[in-house]
């Protein structure tokens, strides 16, 4: 009931605010487009109203854990030293986002160099301990659950439009399927190998093309009210 409850607990929690807020489990956002300075005081006041509320429920932040982030592409964005519990808060130009790494300009870079790190070193994993399988359907699902599903958690919010991007997603795929023709031929495939002929060969599609498909059913079950 723990989790239920504390949800009970702060429910009021957003009502109280006057700016926009998205509250998830124990995690508060509050947001606001900032173009002067009067903006940047009215964020300052939902501070001031967190901070009153925490007091009144004796529910303790820890204000080391708060940053502040502004989106933006602007040279010289309005900037603001705000304030919780008295304590000024760190701004920063990243912030991890129930495990998508947002930066200041919205371009997911450091997000994809992250996911394809992990990812590469989970297939190092899978490599390493998985010598004596031969059975392809069995590689094909630990590749999916341990390293595809880290390249594709909330595709839709970072889907990379550049090309560099998408090559440098794509390219730990090659490595599977290079790994895959080793276990079915006993050799590598030769350098320059045709990436789409590996593709057809062991049923599977792009990274890229999956991310389409799965932005598209995101955008369909939006329209639909889903």
């Amino acid at each position: 009931l723990r989790p239920l409850l504390f949800l009970y607990f702060i429910s009021d929690l957003p009502n109280r605010l006057t700016c926009s807020n998205l509250l998830f489990v124990g995690d508060l956002k509050i947001y606001s487009p900032i173009t002067n300075f009067t903006d940047c005081l009215i964020i300052q006041n939902n501070f001031n109203i967190i901070s009153q509320w925490c007091t009144e429920n004796e529910l303790f932040l820890n204000v080391t854990k708060c940053k502040i982030c502004s989106f933006t592409r602007k040279t010289r964005p309005v900037e603001f030293n705000y304030t919780l519990e008295d304590v000024s808060l760190v701004r920063c130009s990243e912030v991890k986002d129930l495990g998508v790494l947002f930066d200041a300009k919205l371009e997911f870079s450091s997000h994809i160099d992250t996911i394809v790190s992990s990812a590469i070193k989970s297939y190092g994993f899978l490599v390493r301990d998985c010598k004596s399988f031969s059975n392809e359907m069995a590689l094909k699902n630990l590749y999916y659950t341990l390293v595809r599903s880290k390249l594709e958690y909330a595709s839709s919010v970072w889907n990379p439009c550049y090309q560099n991007r998408i090559n440098t997603i794509e390219g730990v795929q090659r490595r599977f399927l290079k790994y895959l023709t080793l276990k079915k031929d006993g050799i590598y495939p030769s350098r320059g190998s045709d990436h789409h002929v590996m593709l057809v060969r062991f049923e599977m599609q792009p990274l890229e093309l999956r991310r389409i498909n799965n932005s598209l059913k995101f955008l369909f079950k939006l329209v639909r009210n889903q």
